[in-house]
């Protein structure tokens, strides 16, 4: 567990029903440690994520889901030197709401990225702000 951030991008199509939209953005996911018999070992997990997301208006309140794919790098850190060590792209996927009046809204959301051998996850908070 650690604390990441995000940025995005993305451009909403305003369809009669449900609302569809594309976001690309950049992750890091922070910089979580494990320690062993060995020593400590940093991991700092970060990628580029494309999203397809249709949403819901239901007032002020947007209701999403979102899928895509995520193409990650993790580097590991330890006795003091620091190595890409994997790569690659996998799926993710994630649901949210949005709040707000306007171009700003305060988001929330949780995703999900399918990695190789583990699942990564990550619950955010952040503000979106619409041109319009």
């Amino acid at each position: 567990d650690d604390t990441g951030f995000k940025v995005f991008a993305g451009y909403n199509f305003d369809l009669p029903v449900v609302d569809l939209g594309i976001e690309a953005g950049y992750v890091d996911f922070g910089a979580p440690e494990i320690n062993t018999n060995f020593g400590d070992f940093e991991l700092d997990p970060t990628g580029i994520n494309l999203w397809g997301i249709a949403s819901v208006e239901a007032g002020p309140i947007d209701l999403y889901a979102k899928l895509g794919y995520l193409f990650w790098d993790l580097d590991v850190s330890a006795l003091g030197s620091s190595a890409s060590v994997d790569d690659g792209s996998d799926l993710g996927y994630g649901a949210g709401l949005a709040f707000g009046l306007g171009g700003v809204k305060i988001r929330a959301e949780y995703e999900v990225y399918d990695l190789d051998d583990v699942d990564l996850s990550m619950l955010s908070l952040g503000i979106l702000y619409q041109f319009n």
